[in-house]
């Protein structure tokens, strides 16, 4: 048996954990990370550019731009563009740049600000992960679901889900319209 044990764990790692939200996971990395001597300093410089480039991926999104056109104006691989936009779904341009701050912060007291470099990382991996947001934005005037109103039954809601979901374009049953068959 060549090796044992855990595999070396990159900074980076325990970066794309905290920003996925995976406490546990994060964690875990973290402490492995700093026994197996990687620098703390090392662990902030991932957790602040990975949060840039989301930072810089939630602002030029809507840009109309090709993958490899967007890559280049954030500064990243293009490869890297799946990874933030599925990142992108739990985070808000607030939650990013509160985070920024707390990342900020953890870089003073590893650089010697504080006593304990330790702590301050697992503190700001705990921070980053609470900035998260969870919340998605409804339409104005739509209610959350599992909302009745007292002269809707939940059979109609779903029929009227379904309506809404039902393409443009004629079917593909019949040729006909949507609706004109009944």
């Amino acid at each position: 048996r060549y090796f044992g044990g855990r595999a070396e764990v990159t900074s980076f790692a325990v970066a794309d954990d905290t920003l996925s939200g995976r406490s546990d996971g994060a964690l875990a990395k973290l402490r492995w990370a700093l026994s197996t001597g990687v620098a703390p300093v090392l662990i902030t410089s991932a957790l602040s550019s990975n949060l840039r480039s989301l930072g810089r991926y939630l602002e030029g999104r809507d840009a109309r731009l090709r993958d490899a056109d967007l890559a280049r104006a954030i500064g990243v691989p293009p490869w890297k563009l799946k990874d933030l936009s599925r990142l992108a779904r739990d985070w808000s341009p607030a939650g990013i740049a509160r985070a920024i701050h707390s990342v900020a912060v953890a870089d003073a007291a590893v650089k010697g600000a504080a006593s304990d470099p330790g702590f301050a990382l697992e503190q700001v991996v705990l921070t980053v992960i609470g900035c998260r947001t969870r919340e998605r934005r409804r339409p104005a005037g739509r209610r959350p679901q599992g909302t009745t109103d007292a002269a809707r039954s939940p059979g109609r809601r779903l029929s009227r889900k379904f309506r809404e979901r039902r393409p443009s374009w004629r079917s593909p049953t019949c040729g006909s319209r949507p609706g004109s068959c009944g």
